[in-house]
């Protein structure tokens, strides 16, 4: 495909070209989704429906897709992110989430832009009014240290038990600070957004248990966030997750919200790093999402370091 090629493609023809360059038969696209490439620019719409689900949902990890197809099909400029809005009062919440995402999105990735028909959107997100937003916060540090080792086959675990063993297990939790070269580690970092003051009527997002697994600080001060996954979870909306977390703590490092307080030290130390990494950590990942991906993401932004992290049968840590 030469570089003056001018490309157009459907949701069937984006499909049948991403099985034939992974060599995967079984990989679908969210119906739900309306993908086309005209011109060189890849416009996904997203009905108002999907606006309002959960990022791991395929049809709703709109920035997951956008990376993925241009990661695999040359020659796209642009990505066009595209919704139709119609939103009910009990879904406000899901919907902040989504104006926040789309616009970040857009923001970090100089390929990414937002249809002028969703452009006054924006108008209605609260995190961006100039009032105090303020996240949530534990008072203490959650890892307790010195757990005993669960025994299984890494295909066999349970998130949360990946998570006690990583943080818990002396080993391998001196093994995972080295790797990353960290001096501070934590889980359970909530990302809860209010508006003002803490409390349910000014709550922005939704998700009351909604929380970064893994999360810790380098020794170049720079706080490095781990999305952590299992064998059996392979969701291209991972990378919509680490994203939005990524979106998040960087407006905390960079002073647009503010920690409703700071006893515990490790806020504290969010609060002044100088930077944000944030890795995907998985025995495994989509077909689709590859070192490429990564090197993509990197490529497009300085603001924010992404990486993808493999854990080994034998429970060490590779970083891909």
């Amino acid at each position: 495909m030469t570089p003056l090629e001018q490309l157009k493609m459907n949701n069937k023809e984006i499909l049948e070209t991403l099985k034939k360059v992974v060599r995967k038969p079984s990989i679908k696209l969210p119906s739900q989704l309306d993908i086309e490439i005209i011109q060189n620019d890849l416009t996904i719409t997203i009905p108002f429906e999907d606006t309002l689900k959960n990022m791991q949902t395929d049809s709703a990890a709109f920035e997951s897709w956008a990376i993925i197809v241009k990661r695999w099909i040359e020659n796209i400029n642009r990505v066009i992110i595209k919704w139709d809005e119609h939103i009910l009062d009990n879904e406000k919440l899901h919907y902040q989430r989504f104006l926040f995402r789309a616009k970040r999105f857009s923001e970090v990735f100089s390929w990414v832009n937002i249809h002028k028909t969703n452009e006054d959107c924006f108008r209605k997100l609260k995190t961006d009014n100039g009032r105090k937003i303020i996240v949530n916060t534990s008072k203490e540090k959650r890892s307790s240290g010195g757990g005993e080792k669960i025994e299984k086959e890494l295909n066999e675990y349970k998130e949360n038990e990946l998570e006690e063993l990583i943080l818990s297990d002396i080993k391998t939790c001196e093994q995972f600070k080295r790797k990353f070269d960290l001096n501070f580690v934590d889980n359970q970092l909530p990302v809860g957004v209010f508006e003002g003051e803490i409390s349910e009527a000014t709550r922005i997002f939704p998700g009351r248990k909604s929380a970064i697994d893994i999360w810790g600080i380098n020794n170049e001060n720079e706080i490095c966030l781990f999305e952590l996954k299992t064998a059996k979870n392979k969701k291209v909306g991972a990378l919509s997750e680490m994203l939005f977390y990524s979106f998040v703590v960087q407006d905390i490092v960079q002073g647009v919200m503010k920690f409703d307080s700071t006893t515990y030290e490790g806020l504290q130390k969010i609060q002044e790093a100088k930077n944000v990494n944030c890795y995907l950590l998985a025995p495994s990942t989509h077909p689709l999402i590859d070192r490429k991906v990564f090197s993509l993401l990197n490529k497009s932004t300085s603001k924010i370091e992404f990486g993808n992290v493999k854990i080994n049968d034998d429970l060490t840590f590779s970083i891909l």
